[in-house]
C-alpha cells in the first residue's frame, strides 16, 4: 500500500509542474474542508461558519492563482520559449 501511494505521488510530480500542483491542493483542501464542514454541521453551526470562511479564502485563493498562472504562461513563458528557439 505504502509502495502504491509513493509510486503514485512520484508519477504526480513527474507529470505535473509546480502551479498545477498548487491547484491540485487546494482543491483538495476545498474537498477535506467541505466534507469536515458537513460533518460539523451535525454538531455546532457556529464552528461551521468558520470552516466556510475558510473554504471561501482557499477557492479565492484557487482562482487567483489559477489566473495568474494563465497570465504568467500567456505572455511570459510563450516570450521566453520564442526567445529560446530565435537564439538557436
Amino acid at each position: 500500500m505504502n509502495s502504491m501511494i509513493k509510486q503514485s505521488l512520484v508519477e504526480w510530480n513527474k507529470r505535473y509542474d509546480n502551479f498545477a500542483k498548487l491547484q491540485h491542493i487546494y482543491i483538495a483542501l476545498i474537498v477535506i474542508l467541505t466534507f469536515v464542514a458537513g460533518l460539523l454541521s451535525l454538531l455546532d453551526i457556529v464552528i461551521i461558519n468558520t470552516v466556510l470562511e475558510v473554504i471561501k479564502l482557499i477557492a479565492i485563493t484557487l482562482f487567483v492563482n489559477l489566473l495568474t498562472m494563465i497570465l504568467v504562461k500567456s505572455f511570459v513563458v510563450d516570450k521566453i520559449k520564442k526567445i529560446k528557439i530565435s537564439k538557436k
